[in-house]
């Protein structure tokens, strides 16, 4: 259901203050019914794919990775950002390839959601796929991306949540997404 609120104020001006590769910020000066003036900062990301991925024996990918941004290595699935004109399940495909070192197939959409809404513009294209197997030759990371692909158990990866060791929101979302929709791999 979508219900539209009445807006009691109007975009004067758009800024762009700051743009760096796959990130922008904006700043509107937003404008009240009142005459009153107030800047309204946000950041756009570019559009980015994760994948839980699922291998015969109901294990997910998972992987260690230091995040820059946190200063510490962080527990997530395979996330990254679409490359211009790329298709969704395309990036899904090669992000995971990349990042994991395994091939995914019958990558199914789970859906294309948002976060921090109130400060940041981004599309997250959210996917479900079985692994395929190992590909030939090495993974190919981004040159400031430290990652270390492992497996565990669906079920184990839901017990991680629960200790705080999976941080991520969005890929929380998506692993309990994927658990009520395909429970069967969490027995």
């Amino acid at each position: 259901m979508t219900h539209e609120i009445n807006v009691p104020y109007h975009v004067e001006k758009t800024e762009y203050p700051y743009s760096e590769g796959w990130f922008r910020i904006q700043r509107d000066t937003l404008v009240n019914d009142n005459g009153g003036r107030f800047p309204y900062p946000f950041a756009h990301i570019k559009p980015v794919a994760a994948v839980v991925g699922i291998d015969a024996e109901n294990n997910i990918i998972l992987q260690h990775e230091y995040r820059p941004t946190y200063r510490k290595t962080v527990t997530e699935l395979s996330c990254g950002g679409l490359d211009p004109n790329e298709k969704e399940e395309a990036g899904a495909a090669r992000e995971f390839r990349e990042e994991t070192g395994y091939e995914i197939e019958h990558l199914e959409k789970m859906g294309t959601w948002h976060t921090l809404t109130g400060k940041c513009v981004v599309d997250l294209h959210m996917f479900f796929g079985r692994v395929k197997g190992p590909i030939d030759g090495p993974r190919h990371l981004d040159e400031f991306e430290l990652i270390e692909p492992f497996k565990v158990k669906a079920r184990e990866a839901v017990e991680m949540i629960m200790r705080g060791e999976i941080v991520n929101a969005e890929h929380i979302a998506l692993i309990f997404f994927v658990k009520e929709k395909y429970p069967h791999f969490f027995k």
